[in-house]
C-alpha cells in the first residue's frame, strides 16, 4: 500500500506541515490544479487570499486505479476515522 497526499502547494511549502505532524509519506505538488480538476473538487474562491481550493477528499484506489471509497466533506476539520479506513483496507484483502 501507497499513501500520497497531493496540494496546490509547492513541495517546499509543504515541508514544515509534514515536519510538525510526523508524515512520512509523499506530498505531490499540483499548483495548477490539474489533479483537483480531474477529481472535479475544486471549490473556486473560498480561499481567503481570493484564491481556488480542494474540497477535502479521501480516495482509496488500487494498483489498477479502480477507486474503492471517497471520503469528502466541505469542512477540511472533519476527516474520516482510522478505523473506517482501515475496515475499508481489510475489506479489499
Amino acid at each position: 500500500m501507497e499513501i500520497y497526499a497531493i496540494s496546490v502547494d509547492s513541495a517546499e511549502d509543504s515541508r514544515p506541515l509534514r515536519q510538525r505532524l510526523g508524515i512520512q509519506y509523499p506530498f505531490l505538488s499540483d499548483p495548477q490544479r490539474s489533479v483537483i480538476d480531474l477529481l472535479q473538487i475544486r471549490y473556486h474562491r473560498l480561499n481567503p487570499s481570493g484564491g481556488d481550493i480542494a474540497i477535502p477528499t479521501l480516495i482509496l484506489a488500487d494498483r489498477d486505479g479502480i477507486i474503492h471509497w471517497i471520503h469528502q466533506t466541505e469542512d477540511y476539520r472533519v476527516r474520516a476515522r482510522p478505523e473506517e479506513i482501515l475496515g475499508i483496507l481489510d475489506r479489499r484483502e
